[in-house]
């Protein structure tokens, strides 16, 4: 069995030839010599079935479904995360080239001009009346991303169009956005990552004068395919890479195990009574300290008193409020008379001892 392919040893030494091979400066080429270049196999070489046996389906999932289970798994475990960012961790765990979409700038520009130019020439065309909205469009593809079911194409016709050539009304302003150019027509021009392969790409996306998005026309499209779909192999997964990758990645691994270890068993829920009080709701707790740091602890004592030939009657007592609710400006107060507290825990302590001063 050790002359059949797939068994046994077959590393040995293998020495040729490897004159003219390389690069070729004068077809400015790299190519082969006719040693390296020509490789036929043995005569009547035998292999063994398992190596060059093909299935008879492509057993393997798509990056959506990735992107929908790291969703759950992510929310399952109450990270703190958005939908965007629980597609672009799928991507970089799934993807082989570990590629991940993003805008990279995007503009509004007046006008109806969708000719393929760079973002600088289109900058420079438009005379600097572009406005830039990059942090807008990143908002809204994380609202799209939350709609259409983890799709990362902005505009997509699955969500707007339901898979017909007829576009939803959809604009600015369903887009929180501000019209920077009302009345006049206009174009987005993004430039994007995307996703699958990572090629850099600007696209159009066209507004009428009431900043209504354009549907399809002529070959316009305003779909902006931020990522490749249904590309084999770029955008599928077979279920060996699906559990090495997820294995190999420390917050999807993590958090399966956090699922798989709790406890799943229903509990019946239990009202708890709770005694809540609520404790310097305003607090004023800090601004008490720091009057009674500064208060002198002495107040003023206005006593008043009938005064005949005979004898003097007391008629009651007031005390004067701290002075520091006193000011430049004047101001009237009227103070209640109250009978003489001789008790060391009254208000303002305790009154000045008199006898006269039984009522």
């Amino acid at each position: 069995m050790a002359s059949v392919f797939g068994k046994g040893e077959g590393f040995h030494s293998y020495l040729r030839d490897s004159q003219g091979m390389g690069y070729n400066k004068k077809e400015a080429i790299w190519e082969w010599n006719e040693i390296w270049g020509k490789q036929l196999s043995e005569t009547n070489l035998k292999v063994l079935p398992e190596f060059v046996k093909l299935s008879s389906r492509r057993n393997c999932m798509d990056i959506q479904g990735a992107r929908l289970i790291v969703s759950v798994i992510l929310q399952q475990c109450m990270l703190q995360m958005t939908n965007r960012q629980a597609c672009l961790i799928a991507d970089a765990t799934f993807n082989r080239m570990g590629v991940v979409p993003g805008i990279l700038k995007a503009i509004v520009v007046p006008g109806s001009d969708i000719r393929a130019r760079s973002m600088a020439e289109i900058e420079r065309d438009s005379a600097d009346t572009f406005k830039d909205v990059t942090h807008e469009i990143c908002l809204e593809q994380e609202h799209q991303i939350t709609r259409n079911g983890c799709t990362l194409n902005l505009f997509s016709r699955c969500w707007l169009g339901m898979g017909t050539q007829e576009y939803a009304p959809y604009g600015f302003e369903d887009m929180g956005m501000k019209d920077h150019f009302p009345g006049r027509e206009k174009v987005l021009w993004i430039r994007f990552v995307r996703g699958g392969d990572g090629e850099r790409q600007t696209w159009p996306v066209k507004f009428d004068r009431d900043g209504k998005l354009v549907g399809p026309d002529n070959g316009y499209e305003p779909e902006v395919p931020m990522e490749q779909q249904n590309m084999w192999p770029q955008t599928k997964i077979t279920r060996e890479e699906f559990i090495s990758c997820f294995m190999a990645s420390p917050i999807l691994s993590e958090s399966l195990r956090r699922l798989g270890s709790s406890d799943h068993v229903l509990h019946a829920k239990k009202a708890i009574s709770l005694e809540v009080a609520v404790v310097d709701p305003h607090h004023e707790e800090e601004d008490d300290q720091l009057l009674d740091a500064i208060d002198v602890q002495q107040s003023i004592l206005l006593e008043v008193w009938d005064s005949d030939t005979i004898s003097k009657d007391f008629l009651g007592e007031a005390w004067l409020p701290p002075l520091s609710q006193f000011t430049t400006h004047a101001k009237d107060l009227v103070l209640p008379l109250q009978k003489a507290d001789f008790s060391d825990d009254a208000e303002n302590g305790a009154s000045r001892p008199d006898a006269k001063k039984d009522l």
